[in-house]
């Protein structure tokens, strides 16, 4: 996944953007602005208007981070995690502010069912628990160590096919499936006491 020389790269550019050096902001636009689009918008999923709303969120989180002259990168760890999951970290709560305030909308009858998808039965729940199943999802895989995602990618997505050499001993994939397990019950927790 990431290597040691990608994250000092990412903890150098974000150095440059904070001490407000034009050349590496541009770089950092340049280098993570779409891939921040393509993250939201695949969170969106399929509710109406997804490409529009993908950007005006995607605008919301570059606005914040630009008229706070790049403040929210003094968060960022590279010690912890890449910049891409920090980044993604920064839309997805865009994302859920987004819903929570569609549903308020919903709730109080500012929204007409004629902006409803019409093939859904109740799209304000069905649709907006999907959303948020996905969401926590990415959320979790946005906490994981790059060794636990090469695993996910590499063995559980796209398994060995019957006669290819498996990357993994079975002492390691014990033990991946196993931080893996421990991993999620720890999310769940966390996600629960808050």
């Amino acid at each position: 996944m990431s290597c040691v020389g990608e994250l000092s790269w990412e903890h150098a550019l974000v150095t440059a953007c904070l001490a407000g050096d034009g050349t590496a902001r541009e770089q950092f636009a340049v280098l993570y602005r779409d891939m921040l689009r393509r993250f939201i918008r695949g969170c969106l999923g399929s509710i109406e208007d997804a490409d529009n709303v993908g950007e005006d969120l995607t605008q919301s989180v570059w606005v914040r981070l630009v008229e706070r002259a790049y403040e929210p990168l003094r968060d960022f760890d590279a010690s912890e995690r890449t910049l891409t999951a920090f980044l993604q970290d920064l839309g997805l709560k865009e994302v859920r502010r987004y819903l929570w305030r569609r549903r308020r909308r919903r709730k109080k009858g500012e929204v007409s069912l004629e902006e409803l998808a019409p093939e859904k039965v109740d799209p304000c729940l069905h649709e907006d628990r999907h959303l948020e199943m996905a969401l926590r999802e990415q959320e979790f895989l946005a906490t994981l160590a790059p060794q636990y995602l090469d695993f996910i990618d590499n063995y559980l997505l796209r398994p060995p096919a019957e006669g290819e050499p498996c990357p993994y001993t079975e002492n390691q994939i014990w033990k991946l499936r196993r931080g893996l397990i421990q991993h999620w019950q720890a999310f769940l927790r966390r996600d629960r006491d808050a």
